[in-house]
């Protein structure tokens, strides 16, 4: 019902009988841009389709910067308590591997310990490396360290806490130890990490204006 009235809009000399025929409809996707229009017929893709038009702008850095902190992050979720699958996909029940995985979450950022793990799933050390292994593909180790290095992304990502603190919130006392496991996990450094999730950028981007005196400091 909103069509004309936005393909009107949209046109830049403002004509209604030749704009028509210049807006291609994509019924199929949730929310297109099409020359100087972006619409969605998706709630959810709002903010995509908002980015994307952002994109187009001055603002196009930030934009991108900004799209990672706000759009979805699977990895994200790494930090938040999740129903634990079976290789089959089919829910495990809360039992001794279930009870690791949850005691790993909630003690994350304090030293690791093999055997209080085992003793919080009720089973031996022996047992439940071969266990973890065989259902997570990994040691219980290199889980806590991926949830580990998945809080220290978003908090690099949203925070202005220098890589010491960071390191510190999430379990490692020692830096260097920290940078070579956040290296190995994410495959950069913290911050090559940073840099690349940075939120600023100069002001005559932001602004929109080329040469003016006293624009190029940081936004």
């Amino acid at each position: 019902v909103f069509a004309p009235s936005i393909v009107l809009q949209s046109s830049e000399s403002g004509a209604r009988t030749a704009d028509v025929a210049e807006v291609a409809w994509q019924r199929e996707r949730t929310w297109q841009r099409d020359g100087a229009l972006w619409t969605t017929a998706s709630l959810q893709d709002t903010l995509a389709a908002m980015l994307d038009l952002l994109a187009q702008t001055p603002a196009a850095e930030l934009a991108q910067a900004a799209s990672h902190a706000l759009l979805f992050d699977p990895q994200r979720q790494l930090t938040a308590t999740t129903a634990m699958e079976t290789p089959t996909g089919n829910p495990l029940a809360a039992g001794a591997l279930e009870q690791a995985r949850r005691w790993l979450q909630d003690h994350r950022n304090e030293p690791y310990s093999l055997q209080a793990t085992a003793r919080a799933a009720a089973t031996s050390p022996r047992t439940l490396l071969r266990w973890f292994a065989q259902v997570h593909g990994e040691t219980p180790q290199d889980y806590l360290h991926r949830l580990r290095i998945a809080q220290a992304q978003a908090l690099l990502q949203t925070t202005y806490l220098t890589v010491d603190d960071v390191a510190q919130q999430c379990g490692y006392n020692d830096t260097g130890s920290f940078r070579k496991v956040f290296t190995r996990v994410a495959g950069v450094t913290p911050g090559a990490y940073r840099q690349r999730f940075k939120l600023r950028t100069s002001r005559k981007q932001w602004l929109g204006r080329q040469g003016l005196p006293g624009t190029d400091g940081p936004a």
